[in-house]
């Protein structure tokens, strides 16, 4: 089965992880005017596993592209948020960058 394959090679648990580690530094954010970029930021990396949930396992192609699809859209809007965050100096995210950036490489591999 195609979600045992995913799980052995950890993509799933990384996505729970990295998406965690957002929530996480959205949390340690304490500034009030970030507050709507905030919930912006953790809306966008809690879709991140929900896409994936909606296609990705089925047996279908076309809908395992699209949950793909659907979860890079999810994971390029959390760097922008991320980006945001840092540019305004509420926080430091390089290394929760890093980690999504491995885990688009990740759903790269998977999806070819």
């Amino acid at each position: 089965m195609k979600k045992d394959r995913i799980e052995k090679k950890g993509i799933y648990s990384r996505i729970n992880e990295a998406v965690e580690s957002v929530i996480s530094l959205s949390e340690s954010v304490e500034n009030e005017n970030a507050a709507q970029l905030k919930r912006f930021l953790k809306e966008a990396a809690s879709s991140v596993p929900k896409s994936l949930e909606r296609g990705f396992f089925s047996g279908n192609r076309i809908a395992r592209k699209l949950s793909i699809l659907e979860a890079h859209r999810s994971l390029d809007e959390t760097k922008l948020y991320l980006s945001l965050i840092e540019s305004f100096g509420y926080a430091e995210t390089e290394k929760v960058k890093r980690k999504i950036e491995r885990i688009i490489n990740m759903l790269n591999t998977e999806a070819s």
